[in-house]
């Protein structure tokens, strides 16, 4: 799926060690994203002024992909392991309707 078949956009902004984008787990936790029913796309990038801050963009076909399938998987399990190694804080997890 491509993110123009989304209805939902989950914005996420976390305080990371500077490392996570470069570092193997993250290939793997995206992987995993891109494996989950409802998945329409991501975009990762890193804080320019605050290098430790990153902001992860995920697509999904409904909310309910997210908070009710996804979340409730393995591969989520799995995700939050790979992420949670290098997170220090997540500042904000937000969900908005895409219009248009």
């Amino acid at each position: 799926m491509s993110p123009a078949a989304a209805a939902t956009l989950e914005v996420v902004v976390l305080h990371a060690q500077p490392d996570l984008a470069t570092d193997g787990a993250l290939n793997e936790a995206c992987a995993l994203l891109e494996a989950a029913s409802g998945y329409c796309g991501h975009q990762f990038g890193q804080c320019v002024e605050e290098p430790g801050q990153y902001m992860l963009l995920i697509w999904w076909r409904h909310i309910n992909d997210h908070l009710l399938t996804f979340r409730h998987s393995a591969a989520h399990s799995r995700w939050k392991q790979l992420i949670d190694a290098h997170v220090d804080s997540v500042s904000s997890v937000q969900h908005f309707t895409l219009a248009g």
